[in-house]
């Protein structure tokens, strides 16, 4: 009997680890904002602009990203882009918003908002684009819709978060305005709230309290951490297992069942990984710029690739040498 015991805590952690992984992506979500886009031309020139340092065989890096479509096949711009980048030998995790208005180069395409490159060819074009502007190499990707957040936040019986008395009253002005939900306001005036679905929605789009998008980011890798910790203590085999089902139903992704339990079985031998955080722009590398007649950050694409990528890697324990990429961009009207 002890065995079979241990066979089912051991299935059930094994399930609950494999859970999360694919739960990590609910919070690169967030709303939406529509902005006008500037006219993007086709351009044969493709130039990579960044000095590359190789990635080691035990890191794997999967971008998160929340998108504004209702179906998957509609291609969209990426309203919340999160590199997880997982250290299988230290048990270490590193995570990096991506601004979704910096202005970098899309390949195949001149100079624009980053999160169009999802718009213009899908997920592939996005990893591209991270790599040559930014050296950072992606293994595989998970999507979401925001539309699934609140279910799958529902379904771990919502996330504890910090909030300030700010941050509430934005949700409920939010639920009362946009939902006409005066059902789920928050109640606490400030501190460790627990938030079901549609509160944790809001609270991840909230980009008026604060610094803006700058802060917004941080909520969203503030939710993720806190989805991670929680539902590693809270899930049981039968959820855990219902939330697996539920999330590959749920998110597009080129990551099978097998992959995501490999990185599980991994995560399960160590515990919950240690994770630190960051963002791109970092500060002080960047400003704000208005290109035919859009609002954008025009950053320091050399220097947020140095700063990047000895972030991601200052972890390792070895380092490949530098692999020095030409550097020259192509000249067109809206080249900064």
């Amino acid at each position: 009997m002890g065995k079979n015991v241990a066979n089912s805590v051991l299935v059930r952690k094994y399930f609950i680890i494999t859970g999360l992984i694919i739960v990590s992506a609910v919070t690169a979500i967030c709303c939406y904002i529509a902005s006008a886009t500037s006219p993007v031309d086709k351009t044969t020139e493709e130039q990579p602009i960044i000095v590359k340092i190789e990635k080691p065989d035990d890191i794997t890096n999967i971008l998160l990203l929340g998108m504004d479509t209702r179906n998957y096949q509609i291609k969209s711009r990426s309203d919340s882009m999160i590199l997880v980048s997982y250290n299988r030998t230290k048990n270490e995790a590193r995570m990096v918003s991506f601004m979704r208005d910096s202005w970098v180069k899309i390949p195949g395409h001149k100079y624009n908002r980053l999160n169009t490159a999802t718009a213009f060819e899908g997920p592939d074009l996005l990893i591209q684009t991270l790599d040559e502007n930014f050296g950072v190499t992606v293994d595989h990707y998970i999507q979401i819709k925001f539309d699934d957040f609140r279910e799958i936040i529902d379904t771990l019986d919502g996330v504890d978060i910090e909030m300030s008395k700010s941050e509430i009253w934005y949700v409920n002005d939010k639920l009362h305005t946009e939902d006409e939900d005066y059902e789920n306001d928050i109640e606490q005036e400030s501190g460790l709230v627990h938030l079901n679905g549609k509160q944790a929605l809001w609270h991840c789009r909230n980009r008026t309290i604060g610094h803006a998008d700058y802060q917004r980011t941080d909520r969203q890798r503030q939710v993720l951490t806190a989805l991670l910790s929680q539902a590693y203590e809270k899930l049981d085999a039968k959820k855990a297992i219902s939330l697996v089902l539920f999330c590959l139903d749920h998110v597009n992704t080129d990551m099978d069942f097998d992959a995501l339990s490999e990185i599980a079985k991994v995560v399960f031998e160590h515990g919950l990984p240690s994770i630190e955080d960051a963002r791109v722009p970092f500060d002080d590398t960047y400003r704000g710029a208005n290109i035919n007649g859009a609002s954008v950050l025009e950053i320091d694409i050399e220097g947020n690739a140095k700063l990047v990528q000895e972030f991601l890697s200052s972890g390792w324990t070895h380092v490949e040498e530098r692999e020095i990429v030409q550097s020259t961009r192509e000249t067109g009207d809206n080249q900064i």
